[in-house]
């Protein structure tokens, strides 16, 4: 790599420096950007996945609150014709 700078000279070397100096800087904020962005990228079908699961727990709750409600209707009914014997 020596070699193909052998033809810059001292001046155009002193401005290469801040130049390359400031191009490490950008260079890793693109890096870090890329990388937070294939993250993003991988995770968005886990969670794509999670939807139809949470839908499926939120159905069954639904149902387990109807089942609830047949219950405790049933028994209010037996409690109430239980009731109805006493009083006889």
């Amino acid at each position: 790599m020596v070699q193909h700078l052998a033809f810059l000279g001292p001046d155009q070397m002193a401005l290469m420096i801040p130049i390359i100096a400031l191009l490490i800087p950008i260079v890793a904020i693109l890096v870090k950007h890329q990388q937070h962005m294939a993250e993003l990228m991988h995770r968005a079908p886990q969670q794509m996945t999670a939807n139809p699961e949470v839908e499926m727990m939120r159905q069954e709750i639904a149902e387990l609150r109807q089942h609830m409600m047949r219950q405790t209707m049933a028994l209010d009914a037996i409690q109430e014709a239980q009731r109805k014997e006493l009083r006889q």
